[in-house]
């Protein structure tokens, strides 16, 4: 089970620290959709990050996530009789009819996921020429070599830190998107696949360059995730990821103080020089749209 699931979770953190959608990301899915705007499901919904802002296109928007934590915030936020929110798997959407679903939306969840199974899901309540969208944020990447270098340490380069920690869903994290990607666009059910990756650090430097000005790469538009962040807020992201309660209950007693893997980071991060007031982090991310035949 993912971290996000259990009820120690701090779904608060999760929601004020992660990366929010651009609107002109989900009027990208709308472009690209050209159909009916009745019914959204949004699957791994968490705290509703796609869910709220997608809904204004929508007569009704329904969020399905496997976590009592994340659905009983949506529901706690929600005051709209055209918004419904249950708790589910996208492998078994036993709530939602058959052809029934316009648009599909998971937004990095996709990877918690069984691919075949979710993809069956998808295509079963899809009506024909729905719009399946899935994305990811990936690795936050800093335009420093040194500060990439720092970060790829702590979160999967050496094993005494969080490597060991993260659920199953980081570890085979591009086995799934290698799966999914592979399924899909073999996938006879679907049509009309885009795929669409931002790897910042395989790109040679004047594309890279070139990709962060445009917010294009190779002429399609990117899910571009950008943020000026202050130390401090980027160490609150860092508190969001999943493998933190494990490197704790691991290390016991080092929380707060100078053994604290977050404060150890912070040291390093510091001790460059390079970080001033803010940092501009741009996530790698990708998405894939398909049309249900």
């Amino acid at each position: 089970m993912a971290t996000y699931s259990t009820k120690v979770f701090d779904h608060g953190n999760y929601e004020s620290f992660r990366p929010s959608y651009p609107n002109e990301f989900l009027e990208l899915i709308l472009s690209y959709h050209q159909g009916q705007t009745n019914r959204l499901l949004d699957v791994g919904c968490g705290t509703g990050q796609v869910t709220f802002p997608f809904s204004r296109y929508f007569t009704t928007s329904i969020g399905v996530d496997p976590s009592e934590g994340m659905i009983s915030r949506c529901k706690a936020k929600s005051s709209s009789n055209q918004l419904e929110f249950y708790q589910g798997k996208a492998e078994d959407l036993n709530m939602i009819s058959s052809a029934s679903i316009d648009v599909l939306t998971a937004a990095e969840c996709v990877h918690w996921m069984d691919p075949a199974g979710f993809l069956n899901e998808a295509a079963r309540v899809l009506r024909p020429q729905g719009t399946l969208a899935f994305w990811l944020y990936l690795e936050p990447i800093f335009k420093d070599k040194v500060l990439n270098e720092i970060y790829h340490r702590y979160v999967m380069g050496d094993p005494t830190l969080m490597r060991p920690y993260w659920d199953e869903g980081k570890s085979r994290f591009y086995d799934w998107l290698k799966d999914a990607t592979e399924l899909i666009s073999e996938d006879d059910r679907f049509e009309n696949v885009e795929q669409v990756k931002f790897d910042q650090l395989n790109l040679p430097k004047d594309k890279w360059e070139q990709a962060l000005k445009s917010r294009t790469l190779d002429g399609k538009p990117l899910l571009f995730l950008q943020k000026e962040c202050t130390l401090e807020e980027f160490l609150a992201f860092i508190n969001t990821y999943s493998p933190l309660p494990g490197w704790y209950r691991a290390n016991e007693g080092a929380k707060g103080t100078d053994r604290d893997i977050v404060f150890r980071l912070e040291t390093d991060l510091r001790s460059t020089g390079l970080w001033k007031n803010t940092q501009t982090i741009t996530w790698d991310t990708m998405y894939c749209f398909a049309k249900k035949k």
